[in-house]
């Protein structure tokens, strides 16, 4: 599943969903805070809408990011697009 096509899922899953609901917390698993050492493995809650606000600015960030990337930027290129996209 290409990203366009996960954000229209996202749009589509969000019209079917009642207002009340969307402000109902959804757990999350496996949450990593990388900034401990050791890293520490958290499980976190959060309202589905912030959740699909977050993929929303991700997804703008990165075509954003994407937009800027020069052929010269080999870590972008090489490593952080083909970790993102399909078509890295």
């Amino acid at each position: 599943m290409n990203t366009d096509m996960f954000f229209s899922f996202l749009d589509e899953m969000e019209k079917g969903i009642p207002e009340d609901l969307k402000d109902e917390p959804v757990r999350i698993k496996g949450a990593y805070n990388l900034k401990t050492s050791p890293a520490t493995q958290y499980e976190v809650s959060m309202a589905y809408g912030d959740i699909v606000l977050m993929i929303a600015v991700l997804h703008d960030y990165l075509k954003n990011q994407d937009a800027k990337a020069t052929e010269e930027d080999i870590l972008w290129n090489a490593y952080y697009k083909g970790q993102i996209s399909e078509d890295g």
